[in-house]
């Protein structure tokens, strides 16, 4: 368990040492971390979020029986809402602006981290299973509201051991997410119950799987780390910027592991790039710094300091995924916005 004092926002909370160090490294436990105010704050965010199921937003509320979605049956009061809340699980999906004050803690973490989480909303009755064990393909924060709910937590294995950014359904699959009762009791695992105000970190890969018992029903936000870029995109980038004539030899798959090039870029100097060098000199060292801290084999170490070192070569592609990452967001559609636009 991390050993982090109550904070004020999540986005406080990410900034912590004790976070820092875990960061696509282990999955950690902040127990007690939400101070009073904060979880105050989040309290009844499942009613607030029920009233405002309509039409254009319907489809992200998605009951499940036994740990299964039931996705042929559409709802469309919030009073079907909160009776398929009381039966099973609720999920209510992509609500980092369905709410005022997630939106404030989405924001704080973009703040720190440079790029908006995703949030999903879980509301379970007592004695009900979850999602059965899986691995998700982008880091997760658990963040428990209201209730409690266990949780168990292992360690990655297969397809999960090198911060995937992709899953597949198919069990033959390199990049399958599920994992059997059977798989696990092989792994590396732990169990914690989840109370109010506490918070559970999990890197992409590691497998989780959580139920209620009882007679505690639980609240609880899951927000998802959908960045924008992993390193590989940065080599994709480079490629496409033609501004580096080496960068066949960083392409090269003994150049740095399949994890390495899975980690997430530095985001927030993304928020200062320009097409303007001189506006952007932080940024670039910001990217020179990132470079230098992954583990390239001997062998391209040449090409890594001479892209290093090529100032411009590194401006060029940054300002590049400048360009697409601002398109891609301008192309996002956001429902809870749509319904409050109308």
């Amino acid at each position: 368990s991390g050993g982090c004092a109550p904070v004020a926002s999540l986005g406080e909370l990410v900034s912590q040492p004790e976070f820092t160090q875990a960061y696509e490294q282990e999955a950690r436990l902040f127990g007690a971390v939400m101070s009073p105010l904060l979880l105050a704050a989040l309290e009844g965010v499942d009613t607030r979020v029920w009233r405002r199921l309509n039409v254009a937003t319907r489809r992200q509320f998605v009951p499940y029986h036994r740990g299964s979605p039931v996705r042929d049956h559409l709802l469309t009061t919030p009073q079907e809402a909160a009776q398929a809340a009381r039966t099973g699980m609720l999920v209510v999906n992509k609500v980092q602006s369905a709410d005022p004050a997630v939106a404030a803690q989405v924001e704080a973490i973009r703040r720190v981290l440079g790029f908006e989480p995703n949030v999903n909303m879980y509301v379970s009755p007592p004695s009900t299973p979850g999602l059965s064990a899986h691995h998700d393909p982008q880091d997760v924060m658990i963040v428990q509201v209201e209730g409690r709910k266990h949780w168990q937590v292992c360690q990655p294995m297969a397809g999960g051991i090198n911060l995937p950014t992709r899953v597949s359904d198919s069990p033959l699959h390199p990049l399958y997410y599920r994992y059997s009762r059977q798989q696990l009791e092989g792994g590396t695992c732990w169990e914690r119950w989840l109370e109010a105000g506490d918070v559970l970190y999990m890197p992409r890969g590691t497998i989780h799987a959580g139920n209620t018992t009882g007679e505690e029903r639980s609240v609880h936000l899951t927000f998802g780390f959908d960045s924008d870029f992993i390193w590989a995109d940065f080599l994709k980038g480079l490629r496409m910027s033609g501004s580096f004539d080496k960068v066949h030899v960083l392409g090269d798959s003994s150049c740095l592991s399949i994890r390495d090039a899975n980690r997430v870029v530095p985001h927030v100097p993304l928020e200062s790039m320009s097409s303007s060098m001189a506006d952007s000199r932080w940024a670039v060292e910001m990217f020179q710094k990132g470079l230098g801290g992954l583990g390239w084999s001997e062998s391209c170490m040449t090409a890594v300091e001479e892209l290093s070192g090529c100032m411009d070569c590194l401006h060029e592609t940054l300002w590049l995924m400048k360009q697409i990452q601002t398109r891609a967001h301008a192309a996002r559609i956001d429902p809870w916005r749509a319904q409050a636009a109308e």
